[in-house]
């Protein structure tokens, strides 16, 4: 979205929520605070480096920490956090997605030709139940970790099922947002995806791969993304990965030498300003070290 974090903050203020509240009744007129007047003393900040869906490279694992010294050097209260509703929420999620068993995609794309790294999404969502409850029961019987659970919830689904989905979907939202209450966080830190960059075409049978994105654009948390660090040599390979997507992860990782990594912000509701005052913070700390990646121009 922008070289820096004060680009991101120039569109965010060219992006009035005031304005916009005057055009569309769907957006809170509640103006962008100045990032400049958080004082990142006063914050309490929670930090993972794993959701338990696709392990995250080493590479990213590393930013995150990275990350946590530089916030803690800058006295923000930094604490280990579990996010609950892992699973939950990225079934959900793809269970909504695909409860009209893909009709509305296809009408859109009037028999044309769709990006192949798709194709795989479109064909789960129009496969019948039976057949993917077979083709679930055996990968499960092969030992695959996550992918017979995704098999289960995609698909096309009653009215009455979608609205439950919707309902719990609601409640997850509302559980997720008293756990941070019982922590006392402000903010949240953790990987934004679970590899690097991919290559072209990589794609296709990953899409738990971002699941980390996935998480926060379910919960509607504003989240950013900072860069911090590059890929080392020694971070491309993976030891033992199990399950498709593990593997799949691996010969990303295996790809991925000298690839910019970065770190993902999150704060509650409405609180733009936050997450723009930590990827400031973040962004003058590594700005300096001699892995943090530099663009050409």
């Amino acid at each position: 979205m922008g070289r820096e974090v004060d680009d991101v903050v120039t569109l965010m203020r060219a992006l009035s929520p005031e304005v916009c509240a005057r055009l569309d009744p769907r957006v809170p007129p509640i103006p962008l605070g100045d990032p400049a007047t958080i004082d990142v003393r006063q914050l309490r900040i929670g930090y993972f480096v794993d959701d338990g869906i696709v392990t995250p490279s080493a590479a990213l694992q590393r930013a995150v920490d990275r990350a946590v010294e530089v916030l803690r050097d800058a006295g923000a209260q930094m604490v280990p956090y579990s996010p609950p509703l892992c699973r939950d929420i990225i079934f959900t999620y793809l269970a909504g997605l695909t409860s009209d068993g893909g009709k509305t995609v296809e009408a859109q794309l009037q028999g044309g030709p769709a990006d192949s790294n798709l194709s795989m999404l479109r064909t789960l969502a129009k496969l019948p139940s039976a057949a993917k409850r077979t083709a679930a029961f055996g990968m499960s019987l092969m030992g695959e970790p996550i992918v017979p659970d995704m098999l289960r919830v995609t698909g096309e689904k009653s009215v009455q099922a979608y609205w439950k989905l919707t309902s719990a979907a609601r409640g997850m939202q509302t559980q997720v947002y008293r756990t941070w209450n019982d922590v006392g966080l402000d903010a949240v830190l953790c990987p934004p995806h679970a590899t690097p960059a991919l290559p072209h075409g990589a794609s296709r049978d990953f899409t738990l791969g971002g699941a980390l994105a996935m998480r926060f654009n379910f919960l509607n948390f504003p989240a950013g993304v900072v860069p911090v660090t590059r890929v080392r040599p020694d971070e491309t390979v993976r030891t033992n990965p199990v399950g498709r997507l593990a593997r799949r992860a691996a010969s990303v990782d295996k790809a991925s030498d000298g690839l910019p990594v970065g770190v993902q912000v999150v704060a509650r509701p409405y609180r733009e300003d936050v997450v723009f005052a930590l990827m400031k913070v973040i962004e003058s700390a590594v700005k300096s070290d001699p892995d943090f990646p530099r663009l050409a121009i």
